[in-house]
């Protein structure tokens, strides 16, 4: 988790942010599984959640918006280029 808090660090993510610690493990259960994207309540919303005792929609829905952090933070990660998807 040190990693990831470092490249958080790094797009310029403060750890003031009020959700910076569920926005961690989001991040972190997306690094170990990029497919989980493609699920996010299921598999990353969920899974934070229950871990703090909450509900997927609080983690979704959180004053800071982690879900849209999420997104921000691959733009950040990627200079401003989204990866395509090759079929």
């Amino acid at each position: 988790m040190r990693k990831t808090d470092q490249l958080l660090q790094q797009a310029k993510f403060s750890k003031r942010y009020q959700g910076y610690h569920y926005l961690l493990l989001c991040v972190e259960l997306a690094a170990e599984d990029e497919l989980r994207l493609c699920s996010l309540i299921k598999q990353i919303y969920q899974p934070v959640a229950d871990q703090y005792q909450l509900t997927y929609q609080d983690i979704e829905k959180y004053p800071d918006r982690p879900g849209l952090c999420l997104a921000e933070w691959g733009k950040r990660i990627s200079g401003g280029h989204q990866r395509r998807k090759v079929l």
